[in-house]
């Protein structure tokens, strides 16, 4: 059904190479026409993903080349849209293991990007923040990060991206209710 490489071209001519991506491991995937008909071509989770890859390749690489991971990538998008939030609000916005978020945020905080307070409700519970050089930061990765996935939507015909972007929402919304996440749990 597919392959999973990319096309090289080469002095000696073209050639397959199927190593792994640089950036955030991802595969670069060449596929063939066949898989729109099959079960994976149909299938929402498969195709969010590909979807996701194929939106996120080319902005990723952007942030590799400026030595920026998709891990803090996605710690300063959150706090950007937030204040102040504790390690598990990060991860769980971020949706990712509480590792990665644990060493991306110390790697954001090594080059004053984000800082981390004691939270004055509780002097016990740490929470972390942009610094104004982290907000500035992040305020430009938005900016580029919607031109960017702008341009590639404009590209596959997509000219409102809100009407996307509130079925998806409703979507999350419905399935992330209490009643749902328990029945995907299986028989007990």
């Amino acid at each position: 059904m597919y392959r999973v490489g990319r096309t090289l071209q080469t002095s000696k001519g073209t050639v397959q190479d199927h190593s792994r991506s640089p950036v955030d491991n991802f595969y670069s995937y060449e596929y063939d026409l066949q898989i729109e008909h099959s079960f994976l071509g149909t299938y929402l989770p498969y195709l969010l993903r590909r979807t996701d890859q194929a939106l996120s390749a080319a902005f990723y690489r952007s942030l590799s080349e400026r030595g920026i991971q998709g891990s803090e990538w996605r710690v300063l998008a959150v706090l950007h849209e937030g204040d102040e939030m504790t390690m598990r609000e990060v991860t769980t916005t971020a949706l990712s293991p509480q590792p990665t978020i644990s060493h991306a945020i110390a790697r954001l905080v090594g080059r004053g990007l984000v800082e981390r307070i004691s939270s004055p409700d509780d002097g016990r519970v740490r929470l972390v923040r942009l610094t104004a050089a982290g907000q500035e930061l992040s305020a430009s990765l938005i900016d580029e990060a919607r031109e960017h996935e702008q341009g590639l939507l404009s590209e596959a015909g997509i000219d409102d991206l809100g009407e996307v972007a509130a079925a998806l929402g409703r979507l999350c919304t419905r399935l992330e209710t209490p009643e749902i996440l328990s029945a995907s749990k299986g028989p007990t």
